[in-house]
């Protein structure tokens, strides 16, 4: 299992050869399934509610 959020077409600059990232890429895919997801990421979402949540139970005040 790979995982990447770099397109194959960007991969030339990864290895600083387009020939050998061509050549990754083709052995990768050939018997390999590739599957794509678009759209808003979850991670992103949860990352940014924990972070909403994490400060404002730092930012609010204690009763005196």
């Amino acid at each position: 299992i790979f995982t990447t959020n770099i397109e194959f077409g960007k991969w030339g600059t990864i290895f600083a050869d387009d020939k050998l990232a061509a050549a990754i890429v083709d052995r990768i895919v050939h018997h390999g399934r590739l599957i794509e997801f678009h759209g808003p990421s979850r991670r992103m979402s949860e990352a940014l509610m924990f972070d909403h949540t994490n400060n404002q139970s730092t930012t609010t005040s204690m009763p005196q």
